[in-house]
């Protein structure tokens, strides 16, 4: 037994001997625990991503919309969905349950977020924002992210954010 902890002692003085078990165990702990703290820091990247890409997009689209009302010269109405919102044109006879003939299109919403409204979001044929008696409104929409609303815009009549 003599001779076997003599050459561990030699090897170790050598600089011969590789890592211990222990040593090893540790490292990848270390490495592991590191990994963990960025793939939580990613997870929140890709919520503000969302969160931020979701407001960009519905502001795109309310201009489009008021672009599409003024070139057909038609109501353009925007109904909220749980999974996505629907932009469709209204042509004149205008129904007066706020409902759209055709849909312009549908945009589907990312990981964990949504738009919601309490007010109807309808461009006129002069591209303002009316209610669905005609009246010009100023609508609030909501930016919801697992189910609760981290950014509140309102608009004004003629279809800008009144803060943003």
């Amino acid at each position: 037994m003599t001779n076997n902890s003599n050459r561990y002692a030699q090897q170790r003085q050598h600089g011969e001997a590789g890592f211990t078990l222990i040593e090893l165990v540790i490292v990848v702990s270390i490495i592991t625990l590191i990994m963990g703290f960025a793939l939580m820091s990613l997870q929140g990247l890709y919520q503000a991503y969302d969160r931020n890409n979701l407001i960009q997009e519905f502001m795109f689209d309310t201009r489009r919309a008021k672009n599409e009302a003024l070139a057909e010269g038609a109501r353009v109405i925007f109904t909220f969905g749980a999974n996505d919102y629907t932009v469709g044109i209204d042509r004149p006879p205008y129904d007066l349950s706020g409902a759209p003939d055709d849909t312009l299109w549908i945009k589907n919403y990312e990981r964990n977020v949504s738009v919601s409204s309490n007010d109807s979001f309808i461009f006129d044929s002069r591209g303002m924002l009316i209610d669905v008696n005609g009246n010009l409104s100023s609508p609030t929409v909501f930016m919801n992210n697992l189910g609760s609303t981290y950014e509140t815009l309102t608009f004004y009549a003629s279809g800008f954010p009144q803060e943003f």
